[in-house]
């Protein structure tokens, strides 16, 4: 159980690195926990956040991963909605070509949800 009297430490950066989310080894429970617990003024996604390999075998997606993205979105206050992104969206046309993924697939947004990098 989590100690609750426990102060939430105050960083300027973390970087947060190949969490592989879509295997079902990665430990979400335990970087929510160290999430809840450290504010950052700024949060680097780098390496394979999502493991696009493993889901285009096998789709695992449990709760805790929305959960875990919600509150790296929450924990950004530079970004304004919809605008910036900390990491490598893998919803890019090279992603979908390198990986094979098709309009419809679950990796895939169509028209103005895409995502361009200018």
């Amino acid at each position: 159980m989590p100690d609750e009297t426990r102060e939430i430490r105050r960083v300027r950066a973390l970087f947060i690195s190949d969490v592989h989310l879509g295997m079902k080894a990665t430990r979400v429970a335990q970087l929510i926990d160290f999430l809840r617990w450290h504010d950052a003024d700024v949060i680097y996604l780098v390496g394979d956040i999502v493991d696009g390999w493993r889901l285009a075998k096998s789709w695992h997606w449990p709760p805790e991963y929305d959960e875990l993205t919600k509150l790296i979105i929450a924990s950004d206050p530079h970004s304004p909605d919809g605008v910036r992104a900390n990491g490598t969206p893998t919803n890019v046309d090279a992603f979908a070509k390198a990986f094979g993924c098709k309009d419809g697939d679950a990796m895939v947004n169509s028209g103005d949800k895409k995502v361009v990098i200018w």
